[in-house]
């Protein structure tokens, strides 16, 4: 069973992502929070393999929780969700220790095996980031 905690300010948000991820039969949601507060401190209470991190429209502020979560817990694989072709976001997220940029759009039909990569530690991107495969999907972490 994959472990997840989900940082998102939007709460619909949230629950979208749960619904996602728990009707897999193989990921069960062990924490929530808004983002407002140290997500470090959650995802170690909560003993997770991989933090779904929604990024807010702003890029400091996003990257700054990524930073602050890789920080807090340097071995959680966090699979970030952001906005469509939002390439500058992506390719700064996991410049700063993502494993993973999911386009929010594609959540249906990608956010269970975007975790399931992740937590394997391979690298998942939802459209070809400069750097990166060429295709959609993953690759393995060098």
């Amino acid at each position: 069973m994959i472990r997840v905690l989900i940082v998102d300010e939007r709460p619909a948000a949230r629950e979208g992502l749960r619904r996602l991820l728990t009707s897999s039969g193989e990921i069960t949601v062990v924490g929530e929070t808004d983002g407002a507060g140290p997500a470090g401190d959650v995802a170690r209470s909560v003993d997770c393999d991989v933090a779904v991190l929604g990024l807010p429209s702003s890029l400091p502020e996003g990257i700054e929780r990524v930073r602050a979560l890789r920080s807090a817990c340097p071995r959680l694989r966090i699979l970030t969700v952001g906005q469509p072709c939002d390439a500058a976001v992506a390719a700064e997220a996991l410049k700063q220790g993502a494993s993973g940029y999911l386009e929010m759009g594609r959540a249906r039909d990608d956010l269970v095996k975007a975790v399931r990569l992740v937590c394997r530690g391979s690298l998942f991107v939802s459209s070809p980031l400069p750097g990166t495969a060429s295709r959609p999907g993953s690759r393995a972490l060098d």
